[in-house]
């Protein structure tokens, strides 16, 4: 069991949409997952406690109260000498630079990252009940088939745009009004389209891609949001391949999806860290690509050297492995077994 305190007076209403993920069970949820009661406990006096928690994401009380404010309390807090778990919401994570507290959040640059930063998986829905189906495998077809639906353009408007955010957001920072991490510019819409294309054109491998100009389509109303998500997890379905790019953030919600459908996902590596390094080898779960011109060539030799019964296998064993390591409930009490020792 670890002992956790934290500021229960900003546990407010207002406060649950950006609150650390481990207090949704530990405070707001009425009925908590007993794993994460077992392995989890809320305490009243900081001494009694393992870890102390921030509340709320820490780029949500810049907002709200100012960093001089955190700063504040986040250096009362280190005289107890405890570990300190932060956490960072949205695409772009705050790297604070202090062995004593732990950041989490969803993404970012693997050589930038301090060790005590955790990267966190996306807690999504579970694909299988979005669909209504039951998870199912794939039989081995000849050839590798990869599918992909979403955003990719290489339209000089979608270029411009990205440049034009990516300047903005930094001017942003380096005037204080954002405390997120500096960011290079990235038009992932755009190296989408490059990848996609390049696949599209291999003989090497059978594509079945979905190419949108903007993010879900468009889609506004439920109605066509609706329509958007089942073409999207469909796709998945129905491929054993999906490939998996970063985003804004340097990580790939998709690849989530991918795993917890039970597909697995070609992810193009860009400097990215992804959850639990210590407790899951990810080259048994994904494809893992270097460089992005050479992905069909290493698909189809991956492909090609894995036997009938692995490639069933390789499936189940990710759906499984996003429901033991990559749920909000499952990812923590994974984390409390690798920390508990050491606390």
């Amino acid at each position: 069991m670890i002992h956790i305190y934290t500021d229960q007076n900003l546990l407010t209403a207002a406060n649950r949409p950006h609150v650390f993920p481990l207090l949704f069970d530990l405070w707001y949820n009425k009925a908590p997952d007993p794993k994460i009661s077992k392995h989890y406990q809320l305490t009243t006096p900081i001494e009694e406690a393992d870890i102390l928690i921030y509340p709320i994401a820490i780029n949500r009380a810049i907002t709200q109260f100012g960093v001089t404010t955190l700063k504040r309390q986040l250096q009362q807090w280190k005289t107890h000498q405890k570990p300190i778990w932060t956490y960072t919401e949205g695409d772009y994570g705050i790297s604070l630079n202090d062995e004593q507290i732990w950041q989490f959040r969803f993404g970012g640059f693997d050589s930038l990252l301090t060790a005590n930063t955790q990267i966190m998986p996306a807690f999504i829905p579970d694909p299988c009940s979005i669909q209504k189906t039951r998870f199912f495998e794939l039989e081995k077809a000849k050839m590798p088939q990869i599918g992909f639906v979403g955003f990719s353009s290489t339209k000089l408007n979608v270029w411009s745009k990205a440049l034009a955010a990516t300047y903005y957001g930094n001017l942003k920072r380096l005037l204080g009004k954002d405390p997120t991490d500096f960011q290079g510019f990235y038009p992932a819409a755009y190296k989408r389209k490059q990848v996609l294309t390049t696949l599209e054109q291999s003989p090497l491998i059978e594509t079945s891609f979905i190419h949108r100009d903007q993010y879900r389509a468009g889609a506004i109303a439920p109605a066509q949001r609706q329509k958007t998500t089942a073409q999207f997890f469909e796709n998945i379905f129905q491929n054993p391949y999906t490939l998996c790019m970063r985003g804004a953030g340097n990580f790939s919600v998709r690849f989530y999806e991918v795993l917890a459908a039970g597909r697995i996902p070609v992810l193009i590596k860009t400097d990215v860290r992804l959850p639990l390094p210590e407790q899951i080898n990810w080259d048994a779960h994904c494809v893992m690509i270097d460089t992005p011109a050479t992905t069909a060539r290493e698909l189809y030799q991956f492909h090609q050297a894995i036997s009938d019964t692995d490639f069933r296998a390789i499936q189940t064993r990710n759906r499984q492995l996003w429901q033991t390591h990559l749920t909000r409930e499952s990812y923590f009490c994974t984390l409390h077994n690798a920390l508990k020792s050491s606390l």
